[in-house]
């Protein structure tokens, strides 16, 4: 084997008989954005109103958190945090977990825009005081408002590339649409979270329809992972129906045979228990 002589300024550490592992990066967190959780004084990670594109993650970002030296203790050493709440959470940003500052913490920013996708159930208990029509109006209505800010923020791009000699005539600064050109005309990264088959099924439609770079959809494990696991053909959309009915015919099958091979095995257990086992 041949030696490799270290330099004098080079840290050498004996790991021999050890294991090595890289560090572990927490994809979506929260730390450095919320101490305690049931203290609002240290919630740090969500703003008021429904549209916040312009939140950074990495400006709230708590080097001094006393979460960041115990997480970093388990091998964590890369974080994405993540805003949250409303329709438009925020940007997130990807945070080392040794800075002395939120400037040195920064690895990368913005690591995408946070989206959460309107809730498309509809409710038919009892007591609910809204019918199924005004209740289908909202979703469409959270839907439009998506619409809406997407063209909003393609047409203050092009105001503010024209330029103008007169004072009066210039674009007006709004934060809430140019934080979001990144996303809509550079077509940056953009993360939508849903817990529901139809949820991704909108959202990735709604992305097609905007021409927006393909999303990424987070599915949260409480939620319906049916899209994921069995109707993953419809989480994104075809050219025509008829596609969507040759997938579902296929599933159909698969389950159906599937089905028959369960229901197979459970007799043949009670068969095989009752008359050979017993007798």
């Amino acid at each position: 084997e041949k030696n490799i002589m270290a330099s004098p300024e080079t840290d050498v550490y004996d790991v021999f008989g050890k294991h090595i592992i890289p560090g572990y990066i927490a994809p979506i967190t929260r730390i450095g954005l919320v101490e305690i959780g049931l203290v609002k004084q240290t919630r740090d990670f969500t703003e008021r109103g429904s549209f916040n594109p312009n939140v950074k993650a990495n400006v709230s970002y708590n080097p001094d958190s006393d979460l960041i030296p115990i997480t970093r203790s388990n091998g964590v050493l890369v974080v994405n945090s993540v805003p949250a709440g409303g329709r438009i959470s925020g940007q997130s940003s990807v945070m080392m977990l040794d800075g002395w500052t939120w400037e040195q913490a920064t690895l990368k920013h913005p690591s995408g825009l946070h989206i959460n996708w309107p809730s498309m159930r509809i409710n038919y208990g009892a007591n609910v005081k809204k019918s199924e029509k005004q209740q289908k109006e909202e979703i469409q209505k959270s839907i439009r408002d998506l619409d809406h800010m997407v063209r909003d923020v393609r047409a203050y791009f092009q105001r503010i590339k024209q330029r103008s000699r007169i004072a009066g005539e210039r674009q007006k600064s709004d934060l809430r649409l140019e934080s979001m050109i990144p996303f809509v005309v550079e077509k940056k990264k953009i993360f939508i979270h849903a817990d529901e088959a139809r949820q991704i099924k909108s959202a990735v439609e709604w992305a097609k329809k905007n021409d927006l770079k393909r999303p990424t959809v987070f599915v949260n494990f409480v939620g319906d992972m049916s899209c994921v696991i069995f109707f993953f053909p419809f989480c994104y959309p075809k050219k025509n129906n008829s596609q969507k009915k040759i997938w579902y015919s296929f599933l159909m099958l698969f389950l159906f045979i599937i089905f028959i091979v369960v229901v197979s095995a459970i007799i043949f257990f009670i068969y095989f228990f009752y008359y050979i086992i017993l007798f």
